[in-house]
């Protein structure tokens, strides 16, 4: 086998080799990139919603209670109306039959007479109530960021996947280029290569 033709053929190689270092420096990694901080920023999203959620939750549970304690309120309230506005009635009717006894000057009447105002004294006891009462926490922002979780770090770390550059060529394999003398080799990508012998003309040889 000619030299040259062998010397062509490493060169071959080892440009392919050189070609693919460039495709893999090249490919870049935005797509990647993109995609986890999209990720990163929906599970964000979703967790602040979750926790928006249960925060309108416990207010409107709180609300919901107080609205409960003030019916409650109100029906005691008005039950205590009730019983004043009987109370009252009757110390009206008791006033009535005094002043009717005191004018008749009937010593049976006045004899059977029995007061009520003792009864009436125990029938006007107030309910007593002790009004509800908020007490709010203290919001402390670290321990919400730590109920609500924490993003790690952004690492950095300086990978070598690559071969190691050997002092004298590697041969791996030989493509027949059909050609004596190569005059020009060019090299588009991993897989595409242009040869042209001593004449004009060029071949494409796909890897």
């Amino acid at each position: 086998m000619d030299p040259r033709y062998c010397a062509q053929e490493i060169l071959l190689c080892d440009l392919c080799q050189a070609a693919a270092l460039q495709s893999h420096y090249l490919n870049s990694e935005k797509e990647d990139v993109e995609t986890n901080y999209e990720k990163l920023t929906t599970a964000v999203t979703k967790q602040g919603e979750n926790l928006k959620k249960e925060i309108i939750f416990i207010v409107n549970k709180q609300k919901s209670d107080i609205g409960e304690m003030k019916a409650k309120h109100l029906a005691v309230l008005k039950k205590e109306e009730d019983e004043i506005k009987k109370i009252t009635l009757d110390v009206q009717q008791s006033i009535c039959d005094l002043k009717a006894m005191l004018d008749s000057n009937n010593v049976s009447f006045i004899s059977a007479h029995k007061s009520r105002n003792a009864e009436f004294k125990k029938l006007s006891s107030k309910v007593s109530i002790s009004l509800p009462t908020f007490s709010p926490k203290v919001i402390i922002s670290e321990n919400i960021s730590e109920m609500f979780g924490s993003l790690s770090a952004l690492s950095t770390t300086e990978e070598h996947d690559y071969k190691v550059v050997l002092d004298e060529p590697e041969f791996i394999t030989a493509i027949q280029t059909g050609y004596d003398e190569l005059f020009s080799l060019t090299c588009y990508g991993e897989d595409e290569i242009w040869m042209r012998g001593r004449n004009r003309f060029k071949k494409l040889y796909n890897l």
